[in-house]
Order: structure tokens, then sequence, then C-alpha cells
């Protein structure tokens, strides 16, 4: 199955990228990268590595006089020097179509590629596509692109993200798939202001952890203005709704080589734990404020701050997944994922989310980038201590985080440029639960080719 998928989506990118229509705006990079992380798995006992990504990344689009379509496809290799087991791939690929009613688009604007580049990225359904394919909620600086200022533009945008992520033979339960669907009308209200109706559906698959395989469906409805000077802020209010399309019964296998696998048929050879879900779905509502400002042409600001109000029943998570199995065999917890990398969704707790970022280009091709984000969270499970005993009823976190980026981009040609970039990252998790209380510092540095 997944090399199926892998050579389906080959054939795919290979092909769009080869027929014969006229194309513009179209980008390729390469890029490597080399992290040090002090606690890989993000948990209480740091496991220490050099991580290396290798990432390729390639667009294509075609603008005609009131549309735009695109593709856009990238893929990551990611080598752990000291834990080679963890190494794993990931692909994505992207089809966005955009039409606008009442305007003709120019070859060189921002607005005419708003499936890669607009103020529709801040939708909460995009987000939500985004994170289920194991990327943070936040400000991060791909998103940090300039807002097109709202005027009396009506266009309707849909895109469609197809991602795999494979993972070697010890890990391998967490392979997984996301097919998503987003929608988004943008009707003006005047030449200032505009409303967005943003639909989303997202199926995320798991193979190996039929369990945790599930639908999501996401709509939103996105406020903006630009009356105030050199700003575009918006209010966005979200309803969410996860649902488990597999039985409320799942089991998780210890086999007799201790290497642990999770199985939805309950049959193995090995010591089999049996769990009882007894909830199918969960849903959500949220309320996101968000301010971009940009003072100055080199200088741009976003601030953001959401509300996730409480979900309406617990969802399906791994630290329940795995409470029973974790007494028997230690080897659950050495050889697995953190619970927040894989399953961390917002469906799992309450609270809030702030964060800042900025983008301030420098002399000389100089830039910089940097976050700062703080998080309160309230989750629906219980806190426990190292040997799995309940010690609150819910688990809540306190999370700071930030991060620091310089670039510097070096001209070839007109059409090449090298950059090469430096960065910091700090997180800070405070949590009564105490295998999430933790702390670190990564180091990274990297270059990337663009063509």
């Amino acid at each position: 199955m997944k090399a199926v998928f892998v050579r389906a989506l080959f054939i795919f990118v290979l092909f769009v990228f080869s027929f014969s229509i006229p194309l513009n705006a179209q980008d390729v990079s390469i890029g490597a990268s080399l992290t040090n992380d002090p606690n890989i798995f993000d948990t209480y006992t740091p496991l220490k590595d050099n991580v290396t990504e290798i990432a390729f990344d390639i667009s294509k689009g075609v603008v005609t006089e009131n549309s735009y379509f695109g593709i856009f496809y990238s893929g990551a290799l990611s080598l752990y020097e000291n834990l080679p087991s963890r190494n794993y791939q990931f692909h994505m690929a992207m089809v966005g179509y955009n039409y606008h009613f009442t305007k003709k688009i120019d070859n060189d604007t921002s607005e005419s590629e708003a499936m890669l580049s607009d103020e529709d990225s801040i939708s909460s359904s995009d987000d939500d596509t985004i994170e289920a394919m194991n990327t943070d909620d936040d400000v991060s600086t791909a998103e940090m692109e300039e807002e097109p200022t709202d005027s009396l533009d009506n266009f309707l945008n849909i895109r469609f993200t197809g991602g795999l992520q494979l993972n070697k033979v010890d890990y391998e339960s967490w392979d997984n798939t996301i097919l998503a669907g987003t929608s988004i009308f943008r009707q003006p209200l005047g030449r200032h202001a505009s409303i967005r109706p943003s639909y989303t559906i997202i199926y995320n698959s798991y193979p190996n952890l039929t369990a945790l395989t599930n639908i999501q469906h996401n709509i939103s409805l996105i406020l903006g203005t630009d009356v105030l000077p050199f700003s575009w802020f918006a209010v966005i209010p979200t309803f969410g709704a996860k649902s488990f399309p597999n039985t409320q019964t799942d089991s998780i296998i210890l086999s007799k080589d201790s290497k642990s696998k999770f199985d939805g048929n309950g049959t193995t050879t090995g010591k089999t734990i049996s769990y009882n879900l007894t909830t199918p779905s969960v849903t959500q509502t949220s309320f996101t404020l968000l301010w971009n400002y940009r003072p100055a042409p080199a200088t741009y600001f976003t601030t953001r701050f959401t509300h996730f109000n409480t979900p309406s029943s617990i969802a399906r998570t791994i630290p329940e997944l795995r409470k029973g199995a974790a007494k028997t065999n230690d080897m659950l917890i050495k050889n697995s994922f953190g619970e927040n990398e894989l399953y961390d969704d917002h469906y799992s707790f309450s609270g809030n989310i702030i964060s800042i970022g900025v983008v301030q280009a420098l002399p000389q091709e100089l830039s910089f980038t940097g976050y700062w984000k703080y998080e309160n969270k309230t989750y629906s499970y219980a806190a426990t201590d190292f040997a799995d005993s309940v010690i609150a009823n819910n688990r809540v976190d306190t999370r700071t985080e930030f991060e620091l980026n310089f670039s510097r981009l070096f001209e070839i040609t007109e059409e090449t440029n090298l950059r090469a970039e430096i960065g910091f990252h700090y997180i800070k998790n405070s949590s009564n639960s105490l295998y999430f209380d933790f702390k670190k510092s990564t180091l990274m540095a990297g270059v990337e080719y663009s063509f």
C-alpha cells in the first residue's frame, strides 16, 4: 500500500510538471540542515541527537485572466545520527485553484497565488490541515507572508492536499497518510472589509494504529478589515468535529521479541492488552484574533490569540491507549514517539495560545525572523506520575517557546540563489504530568539552493 501510494504520488507530480501548456511561477529549491536537539522526543527523560534533514520543494502555476492554478510538492528525509531507527521521510503535494469573479490578475501579484501566499493562510481550517501533518499550530516563518490589502476582490479558493509519512520498522506504527480539501469564498463588505466562510475536511489514516484514524470537519468564518493603518485585522470563530470511523475496541500487542505493535484485530502470538474506546467523536469551538502589522516595507509583525473551548468529550489519545501497556513493558516508552509529537491536537485540551512573530529585512541581503509563543492548556485526561498513577484529574501544561533565525541570501544569477541560515529554538513545558515536564534548546544551521 505504501509503495503504491508513493509511486502514484510521484507519477502525478511528474505528469503535471511535464505537461506542455505555458507555465510561470516556477520555483525549485533543495535544502539541507543540521539540528542539535538535546531532547528529540520532548519528554522528561531526554535523548540527545543530531538530526540532518534533506528537503526538496517544487511548484508551478499558470495564470489566466481571472484565475490561478498551481501545484506544489514538498519532500523531506530526516536522518538521526545516534538513533538511525528513527529516520523517516515525509511527502506532501497540493493542488490549488483560485478564481477571481471581479478582478483581472497580474502575473506578479501575491493575490494571484492565493493558494500559497494570501491572508487566507490564517484560516483555522488551514491550521488544522497543517497540524494533522505533524506541523505546529503556530506563526511559522513560512506563514509570515505579506497580506494583500482588503478590497472589492471577490474570489473562490479551492485546495486539495495529500501527505504521507513513512518510518523505519521500529516506528512503523506511526506511519500515516492525510487527505484534505479546503474551500474559501471571499465576499467584500465595502472597500476595507471582507467576510470569508471556510470549510475543510481532513482524513488522517494510521494503518498500523487504527484506533487513531480519524475524519475532521472544520467550519470557519473569517471577518477581516484593513481599516487600521498598515494593518490587517481578523476575527475567526471556528467549529470543528473529529470522528473515529473504526470500532471502539482496539488492542496493543507485545510480541515475544518485546517490540510493540498496534493492531485492530486483537490477534497475536504475544501478549495482548485490549482497550475499550468509548468516545467515537468529539466537537470543539474556538475563537481567534489576528493582527498583521507592517509599519515599514522591511518590517512585518503578526500577533495571534486563540481560545479553545472545552471539547465535548474525551478524544482518543496516545496516553490513554498506552496507559496499561507502559506498566508491562518499558520498551513502549523507549521505542516510541512522545505523545506530544504525535497526537497533541486541540481536541484533547482547552486553553489559550498567544503568539507574536516578526520578519525584518536587514542590509547586505540579511534577514531576521523570530517568534514567541505562550500556551496554557488543560487536557481532558488525567495527569500521572512515572509509575502511571493518577495524581490529578486533568493534565495541565504551561508552555513557552521562542525561535530566532538569521539568514543571508547569495544571488548567483538572476534566477538562482543560495540562502544560508542559522537558528535557535527554546522550549519550556511545565506540566503536572511528570513525563511531559521538560525544557530544551536546539541549534540549527542550513543551506538552501533555489532556481
